[in-house]
């Protein structure tokens, strides 16, 4: 069974700034009207890295863009067994984890050489693609997405 994709809970994600230019829409927070923008970081190209089971999405150089949301939950694998970010209430997230991150064995290595462990919890700055993302087609974990976080940085709070 496949995790289900289709739920973007508003309290996974935090602005921390806004952007106009190339912006999409992610909904409104609480106590904010309207509907507020988060700009998607450039979307470079991916590479799709096995070890031991556990596969993660990582960029092959980096971002340009800029990393306007940031998103806070657990790191997870899910049932592709993808490195992947949980909310409180048990969605899961695919991410493209950002350039300079290495899959260990049992562990993510952050650009900083922070070890992210399954269950940790983690902080992703940048943005979201619709429609599963750059690189659907070459990654084994995107294949049912609707959204996509494409972190720009990565770090343990």
């Amino acid at each position: 069974m496949r995790t289900s994709h289709a739920v973007w809970p508003e309290r996974l994600l935090k602005l921390t700034g806004m952007a106009a230019v190339g912006a999409l829409s992610i909904g409104a927070l609480t106590g904010c009207a309207g509907t507020l923008a988060a700009s998607a970081p450039a979307a470079p190209s991916i590479e799709v890295v096995e070890n031991g089971g556990a596969r993660a999405v990582i960029a092959t150089k980096e971002d340009l863009g800029a990393a306007d949301a940031l998103f806070e939950g657990t790191a997870v694998l899910d049932n592709d067994d993808c490195w992947s970010l949980q909310d409180g209430e048990g969605h899961h997230f695919p991410v493209r984890w950002p350039f300079g991150t290495t899959l260990g064995e049992e562990v993510l290595l952050l650009p900083d050489d922070t070890q992210l462990a399954v269950g940790s919890p983690v902080s992703l700055g940048g943005g979201v693609v619709r429609g599963g993302g750059p690189g659907r087609e070459e990654s084994v974990c995107w294949t049912d997405a609707d959204e996509v976080i494409i972190a720009a940085t990565a770090s343990v709070p």
